[in-house]
């Protein structure tokens, strides 16, 4: 399976990140949310609320790839 950053540098080959837009910031940005998914996600357990954190991570992604000129798709 490759890592995020392979997939960011694969990304920037095939022409699907916006110009000036650097793979390892790609791949930082990712791993930023899903860390910080991971961290709500667990806060919400602790306060025995019902986490939504799939929602969360596919709500900021969407914007993240908006941000990098990819859609849901690339």
């Amino acid at each position: 399976m490759p890592t995020i950053r392979e997939l960011a540098h694969r990304a920037q080959r095939s022409g699907q990140l916006r110009a000036g837009t650097p793979p390892a910031a790609v791949a930082s940005l990712a791993t930023c949310l899903l860390l910080g998914t991971e961290v709500r996600t667990r806060a919400a357990l602790q306060a025995e609320r019902a986490p939504d954190g799939a929602g969360q991570l596919q709500e900021l992604w969407g914007l993240a790839l908006k941000g990098m000129g990819l859609d849901r798709k690339g």
